[in-house]
């Protein structure tokens, strides 16, 4: 077992690169801890453009994550592309399980669109995030806009921003 705090990153692998599992990686190895980086989805990505979204089927998904949990149990999970209802609800049945051991935290990126413009989240994605996995977060990241979509037409722009 690692000496290294163990993190599980739950994302999108970005075929250019520059976000996801990627940036993740980089991420984790500057700050010294053990990432296992968990495929939900693929993404067909340059610098410049998304041309596909391919979700990893929710089966596979909860499979890498049962290889992962009596080997390497996370301190901690990290979500950002989650490819899907399915997907999203497979982390929220994991974070559950691997709560009953004791505590892990869960911090939220909620990528709902590509910095080059491309929607990764219809209004379904957005109902799961809001009732299933956001109730669960430690901490969540959203950018300005992101929060002002996960807060919904009624909530008040403070409200985004708080």
């Amino acid at each position: 077992m690692s000496a290294a705090p163990i993190v599980w990153s739950i994302a999108g692998l970005d075929s250019g690169g520059g976000a996801g599992l990627s940036a993740d990686q980089r991420a984790a190895d500057a700050a010294g801890v053990h990432l296992c980086p968990v495929a939900a989805a693929l993404t067909a990505q340059s610098s410049v453009a998304v041309t596909g979204i391919f979700p990893v089927p929710p089966e596979q998904l909860d499979a890498q994550l049962a290889a992962l949990a009596d080997d390497l149990p996370p301190q901690a999970l990290k979500t950002g592309l989650l490819g899907g209802v399915a997907q999203l609800r497979v982390v929220t049945r994991w974070v559950d399980r691997l709560r009953e051991r004791g505590p892990v935290a869960l911090v939220v990126d909620p990528v709902l669109k590509a910095s080059t413009g491309a929607a990764f989240a219809d209004e379904a994605m957005l109902r799961a995030y809001r009732e299933e996995l956001l109730p669960r977060a430690t901490v969540v990241t959203p950018n300005a806009r992101e929060a002002e979509r996960l807060v919904g037409e009624g909530g008040a722009p403070e409200q985004a921003r708080a």
